[in-house]
């Protein structure tokens, strides 16, 4: 089928609005997991981070419906899908994933671990690249189920559904977190206890201060559950270095959750003294020699001085 440049025009039109649709989407969700940590008051991070569908879901379900409705509405009317398609990849990677990996990549000096942060990256890029291409490609399936623009510009329906989907994601993303106590208890039930108990054995055998360790322990897995601890494992088949176990040490090569523990007690002893911490400012200056990363010294700050529950 040809079409002309004005049909074009509208296509790239729509791929605009529904780009500028996405950001308001993602604004209301906004979370920078797993690129970086995140902090205790970040629901929605926590939620997305706790199971892999579950993140899938936060960071491709928006663009496949929306893709979907505008494209069911080009298609009807005739309009070419496929200009739609690369102008609303390009706007949406530029503006989101590709500014982050172009920022990996220039900042390569001072960005922490880019190596898998640049993969992770390129494979949402990808992963975008495949969410709009099957919007596109199943069009046909969405088509029956959408109402005409006219009628949505009538009595407002599509402005309707495309509310309540805002509203379920903004609901989600500033549900209220639980206590920190309740929110460490909770966690170190996902956590294997065996290993709980060798970090405890093993900061007590050289010395160090067994309360800063396990909250290390929590927050990061908190950060990096354990799901995530395994993807990253098999990344490390391909490119070796990188963070890797419980306590995401650095290594040259994957390493088990009680290898971390080991490394981590080992090589930041100064950061596990035995001599506590008097003031949040004392433990924020050990912290940032573990990781510089400000969400990570908030989180582990609050887990020790509020929300460490002894055993």
């Amino acid at each position: 089928m040809t079409y002309d440049l004005v049909d074009q025009l509208w296509s790239i039109g729509a791929a605009i609005l529904a780009t500028t649709a996405l950001w308001v989407v993602y604004r209301s969700i906004q979370s920078n997991w797993p690129a970086s940590y995140y902090s205790m008051v970040d629901y929605a991070s926590f939620v997305k981070a706790s199971a892999p569908m579950r993140y899938i879901l936060f960071r491709f379900g928006p663009i496949l419906l929306v893709t979907g409705y505008v494209a069911s509405q080009l298609d009807r009317y005739n309009k070419p899908l496929f200009t739609f398609g690369v102008v609303l990849f390009i706007l949406h990677t530029t503006s989101t994933t590709g500014r982050a990996l172009w920022s990996v990549c220039r900042f390569r000096r001072v960005v922490r671990n880019r190596g898998p942060l640049a993969v992770l990256h390129l494979l949402s890029i990808v992963a975008v690249l495949a969410t709009i291409w099957l919007s596109i490609r199943f069009v046909w399936v969405v088509s029956p189920l959408v109402p005409d623009i006219t009628a949505v510009i009538q009595n407002l329906v599509g402005g309707a559904i495309f509310s309540v989907m805002v509203f379920a994601f903004f609901r989600v993303s500033q549900k209220q977190i639980p206590d920190i106590p309740t929110l460490v208890t909770r966690q170190r039930g996902r956590i294997d206890g065996n290993l709980l108990t060798y970090a405890r054995s093993e900061a007590n055998h050289l010395g160090l201060d067994a309360k800063l360790v396990e909250s290390v322990i929590v927050a990061e897995s908190l950060q990096r559950p354990q799901w995530f601890r395994a993807l990253e494992r098999q990344k490390g088949r391909v490119w070796r270095s990188g963070t890797y176990g419980i306590m995401q040490v650095k290594a040259h090569r994957p390493i088990s959750d009680s290898q971390s523990i080991d490394k981590a007690l080992v090589q930041y002893s100064d950061v596990f003294s035995v001599s506590e911490p008097q003031s949040v400012a004392e433990l924020e200056k050990r912290l940032i020699r573990y990781n510089p990363s400000s969400e990570f010294v908030e989180m582990v700050v609050e887990i020790y001085f509020d929300g460490y529950v002894p055993w």
